[in-house]
Formats: structure tokens, C-alpha cells, sequence
């Protein structure tokens, strides 16, 4: 079984995590040179991958398949 991430009351699913990170790596919005961690936590809410996430969140989700925005 996978371990799950728990933050703040939630647990954010392995599917979820592998969307965000997807997302991440997919082409950015029109009108947007490139990802931020705030676009990318809005885009996933719009996208409904999840109901609410920070920024610092998809930032750790990123930090732990080593991606990096930049």
C-alpha cells in the first residue's frame, strides 16, 4: 500500500500527486512565461484534482519527485 501525505486535515493521494506533477510539466497557460507554485496550486483546484491545496504544498508534492520550476 502507499503511504499517503497527510497536511492540514487532508490526505493528497498518489494520483494527485502524479497530476500536479504532471501539470507541472505540461505547457503553461496562455499569457504565462512559465509555472509557479501559486498557478500550478489554482490550476489544480480549477482542474478539481483536488478541492484545496497550497502553494507550499505543491511545492513539497515537487520537491519530492525532485522537479524543478526552474
Amino acid at each position: 500500500m502507499e503511504p499517503k501525505i497527510w497536511r492540514n486535515g487532508f490526505r493528497i493521494e498518489g494520483i494527485t500527486r502524479a497530476q500536479i506533477t504532471a501539470l507541472a510539466c505540461s505547457k503553461t497557460p496562455e499569457g504565462h512565461s512559465e509555472w509557479s507554485l501559486r498557478l500550478l496550486a489554482e490550476k489544480a483546484v480549477e482542474l478539481e484534482y483536488i478541492d484545496a491545496i497550497s502553494h507550499t504544498e505543491v511545492g513539497r508534492i515537487l520537491k519530492k519527485t525532485n522537479l524543478s520550476l526552474t
